[in-house]
């Protein structure tokens, strides 16, 4: 049976390190940097002074005081400037290496990955958990110069590669979200249900009062939601989302096009207490509903 499997060829990568880069990392990210042993990752974002999401990392842990950071996609010199705006006297250096390496996922617990990667004879440099097209999954990092070699063992082993639109679509079954696809800077951490990049007993990090006072409201003012609309043409992001009667919901932030089962499955940040799963909806004109969870 084939396993479902990627080549992240958007993301983006650095490599922080320097004497201060745990204690840097730790104070600028939203999950607990300093807690990581060498070999271990963890999701974390850069968040605002306002709690809004700049960018959204995996971060690796090589060494004490080397960390390599993988955003699914975005702006490198965007990116990289989030990641540095508080350096002052901090001996920090970040430095991107998108090119250097190969990223790869596959829906697979790590447990087989790893007994897959030790009968071809390779290794992979980092291995994080990640669930993104399945209950199980794992993101890995090649050197750039294995990635051959990764892709026909991944061919042979696993079957063929996904397409982007059937990873995206796998994506969307599974209401994961990745910056910057449909997570950017005019959400809050955890508006796109993504709590697993926090961590709520790490003391300060730059955006945590707005965080932990959401989380001690109990509700944000918007949540991510699926919708499934009529007809594939294509929905801009951005376009309007409203309830059947006609009142302002929200706004989609990422879609998916399925010619195949003319509808377009969408992804939106609807005003909370406005609507309920199973409610049907109006975007571009088309109408739709909400899936419930």
């Amino acid at each position: 049976m084939s396993t479902p499997w990627i080549v992240l060829s958007t993301s983006v990568s650095f490599r922080v390190h320097g004497k201060d880069s745990r204690r840097y990392l730790h104070n600028r990210l939203s999950h607990d940097i300093r807690a990581l042993a060498p070999g271990q990752s963890v999701l974390a974002a850069a968040l605002s002074a306002q709690g809004r999401v700049e960018g959204l990392f995996t971060v690796f842990c090589e060494a004490e005081d080397r960390f390599v950071l993988v955003c699914d996609g975005g702006d490198a010199t965007t990116l990289e400037s989030a990641l540095k705006r508080f350096v002052v006297a901090d001996r920090v250096a970040c430095e991107e290496i998108t090119k250097d390496i190969c990223v790869v996922h596959l829906a697979a617990d790590e447990a087989r990955v790893r007994q897959v990667l030790e009968g071809a004879s390779l290794q992979a440099s980092a291995v994080a958990p990640r669930a993104r097209v399945s209950s199980v999954g794992v993101d890995l990092i090649f050197t750039a110069h294995n990635r051959e070699a990764i892709v026909r063992l991944l061919h042979t082993v696993c079957g063929e590669e996904l397409s982007r639109e059937q990873y995206v679509r796998m994506r969307w079954q599974m209401g994961c979200t990745v910056y910057p696809d449909e997570i950017d800077e005019r959400g809050m951490v955890l508006e796109y249900h993504i709590r697993q990049a926090v961590s709520f007993t790490k003391g300060c990090y730059v955006g945590q009062e707005v965080v932990e006072r959401s989380d001690a409201i109990g509700k944000v003012p918007r949540q991510l939601e699926r919708i499934v609309l009529d007809g594939s043409a294509a929905v801009e992001k951005d376009a309007s989302v409203s309830a059947a009667g006609g009142e302002a919901l929200g706004m989609v932030v990422g879609a998916v096009t399925s010619p195949a089962e003319d509808q377009m499955f969408l992804f939106a940040l609807l005003r909370t207490g406005k609507y309920k799963g199973g409610d049907k909806v109006v975007c571009a004109g088309r109408h739709g509903i909400i899936v419930q969870v």
